[in-house]
């Protein structure tokens, strides 16, 4: 339909990874039929692409009012090319804080998580559009491998959820945001 997390402005149709509309997956198999028409893609930003961000930008202002700071932890999901359970991105150190990356890096480890830093992803628009003084934005990606059977990930097709490792996964991904959010709010009171 349209990635979130591209800008969508300039050329929307064109490469998996670049374009807010891309015209093959990252496998190189073709999305559509056909290109596109302009007014189409007129309309996936209109309908779709804006409105989430106009709502996540108010999201975050609404924080911001109450509790005189937010971070964004923007959500995503990997394969390859890296073998860590999470890469955490913050472009570099553009969108957040060291002390804020260390805080959820060390959550992350303490829950038995193997973690990167901005390596392979460091973040994409989300980040760069969301993040202000105010709020501090970190791009977590979560391997495939924690949640879904990947033994034919390379067949067409998707990889079958894992509900034995989805159950395994939650207490500890909930123990990393428990613990990132009562280190965050300490690290804020000072």
């Amino acid at each position: 339909m349209i990635d979130l997390n591209r800008e969508a402005s300039g050329e929307l149709y064109g490469a998996f990874g670049t374009a807010a509309v891309a015209s093959g997956y990252a496998s190189g198999m073709a999305t559509h039929k056909s290109r596109p028409s302009e007014a189409d893609l007129a309309e996936r930003v209109e309908l779709h692409h804006e409105p989430y961000h106009r709502r996540l930008a108010a999201l975050l202002q609404e924080a911001v009012e109450t509790f005189g700071h937010a971070c964004l932890i923007d959500l995503h999901a990997f394969m390859a090319p890296s073998d860590n359970d999470i890469c955490l991105g913050n472009l570099r150190g553009v969108t957040s804080g060291t002390g804020t990356m260390d805080l959820l890096h060390a959550a992350c480890r303490r829950s038995g998580f193997k973690t990167a830093l901005n390596d392979p992803f460091a973040g994409v628009y989300i980040l760069r559009r969301h993040h202000s003084p105010a709020v501090e934005a970190i791009q977590l990606e979560l391997r495939y491998t924690n949640y879904m059977d990947c033994a034919r990930i390379d067949e067409p097709g998707r990889p079958v959820l894992d509900h034995d490792l989805l159950a395994a996964l939650r207490p500890r991904l909930v123990a990393v945001f428990r613990q990132f959010i009562e280190a965050f709010e300490q690290s804020k009171a000072r």
